[in-house]
C-alpha cells in the first residue's frame, strides 16, 4: 500500500503542476489522435484508406514460490516464469466517415519454467523443446516453448461522431497450435475481446487516458489429466488509468498509470455453481513515447506489481520478482 501511495501521490503531483502551467483549453483531437497509443489500448481510428502496422513485443518473469500448506507455511520450491509475446496487427480504415477499422493480428509466443528461480529471464529466448525431452519427468521445465500461437482479426469502431474521445475496439484469436502439452505450455487459447479507451483533456499537454477490456480465454479439449484446467473458459476484466504529459512539441510523451485485472473461471465441480476468482493484480506502469512525425512512434514501458493474488493458497507470485517490459512501433501509411 505504501507503494501505491506514492506512486498516486507521485501522479497527482505531476497533474497539478501542468494545470497550474497552462490554462484549460480543448486541444486539436488530431494532435492526439495521431501520436497516442497504449499497448492495445487506442486513441484513435484511421480514416478511410489509412493502415496501419503496429509491432507490440512484451517480456514478463516472476518467481512462482508452492508452500506447503498455505501462504503462510513454509515454501517447498521455486520456479522462474518468464513469457515473451510479440504481436504485428495491420489495421485499414474502411468506411468513408472514418469511424470503423479491421485489420489482422498474429502472436508469436515463447515460454519458459526454470527450475532454478534465479535463472535469468532472457532464457526464454535460448533452447527451444525437443522430441526427446517430452519423455523426462518433468518435461515442462528448463525447456523453452516457441511458435507462432495465434492468428485472428481485430477491429476498431468509433460509436459517435459527436465523442470522437470514445473507441470501442474488438477482436477474435485463433490458435494456431495443434499439439496438446505445446499448446497447454503456450496457454494458447482461442481468445475474444472487447473493450473501450476514453481520453480526456485537462490542459493543452496533459490528458486523462482510460481504458476497460473483456476478454474470454476459451476452452480446448484434451485428453491429458494435466490439462483440465483448459476444459473451462477464463474470463478476464481490466480496467486501467493513464495521466498522459506531452511535451510542447507533441513529440515527447510520459505517462504513467494503474491497471486492475481480475480473472475468473467456472468451477469444476458440479455442486458448485457461478464463476470463482482465479487471479488479482494491480500494476503501476511507466511509459514514454517519442514521435518521429504525427504517422511514426515508438515507445516503451516498465511494470511492477502491487497487488499479485492467487486463489489457490498453495501457490504464490513474488511480487518483488516481477519484471515486466514492453516495446511498441507504430506507423500509419
Amino acid at each position: 500500500m505504501k507503494k501505491l501511495l506514492f506512486f498516486f501521490l507521485f501522479t497527482v503531483s505531476i497533474q497539478s503542476l501542468f494545470a497550474q502551467k497552462f490554462k484549460y483549453s480543448s486541444p486539436g483531437l488530431d494532435t492526439i489522435q495521431q501520436n497516442f497509443i497504449v499497448g492495445s489500448g487506442v486513441s484513435t481510428v484511421l480514416k478511410s484508406g489509412q493502415t496501419e502496422v503496429l509491432f507490440n513485443s512484451t517480456l514478463a518473469s516472476y518467481w512462482i514460490a508452492f508452500h506447503e500448506n498455505g501462504n503462510n507455511s513454509p515454501v517447498s520450491n521455486r520456479i522462474r516464469n518468464t513469457n515473451w509475446t510479440s504481436e504485428v496487427t495491420a489495421l485499414h480504415g474502411i468506411s468513408y466517415s472514418g469511424r470503423f477499422n479491421i485489420g489482422l493480428k498474429v502472436r508469436y509466443t515463447r515460454s519458459r519454467l526454470d527450475e532454478v528461480a534465479s535463472s535469468s529471464p532472457f532464457r526464454v529466448f535460448g533452447n527451444k523443446e525437443t522430441e526427446s525431452q517430452k519423455f523426462r519427468s518433468n518435461p515442462s521445465v528448463d525447456t523453452t516453448f516457441a511458435g507462432l500461437s495465434h492468428i485472428g482479426i481485430s477491429m476498431r469502431f468509433k460509436p459517435f461522431v459527436r465523442i470522437p474521445e470514445l473507441v470501442l475496439t474488438g477482436g477474435y484469436l485463433r490458435s494456431t497450435v495443434n499439439d496438446d502439452f505445446k499448446r497447454e505450455q503456450l496457454q494458447a487459447r482461442d481468445i475474444a475481446d472487447i473493450g473501450l479507451t476514453y481520453y480526456r483533456p485537462i490542459s493543452n499537454n496533459v490528458f486523462y487516458f482510460f481504458g476497460a477490456q473483456l476478454q474470454a480465454a476459451l476452452p480446448f479439449k484434451s485428453e491429458s489429466t494435466s490439462q483440465l484446467a483448459f476444459a473451462k473458459p477464463l474470463y478476464t476484466s481490466t480496467t486501467s488509468f493513464y495521466l498522459v504529459h506531452m511535451s510542447k512539441n507533441k513529440k515527447i510523451i510520459i505517462y504513467p498509470g494503474l491497471s486492475y485485472s481480475l480473472s475468473f473461471k467456472p468451477s469444476e465441480y458440479s455442486d458448485q455453481s457461478g464463476l470463482l476468482k482465479t487471479t488479482e493484480f494491480l500494476f503501476a506502469f511507466a511509459s514514454v513515447q517519442y514521435a518521429m512525425n504525427v504517422r511514426n512512434s515508438v515507445s516503451f514501458t516498465a511494470g511492477f506489481p502491487l497487488i499479485s493474488e492467487v486463489t489457490n493458497p498453495q501457490i504464490e507470485i513474488v511480487g518483488k520478482s516481477y519484471s515486466l517490459a514492453q516495446v511498441i512501433v507504430r506507423s500509419v501509411f
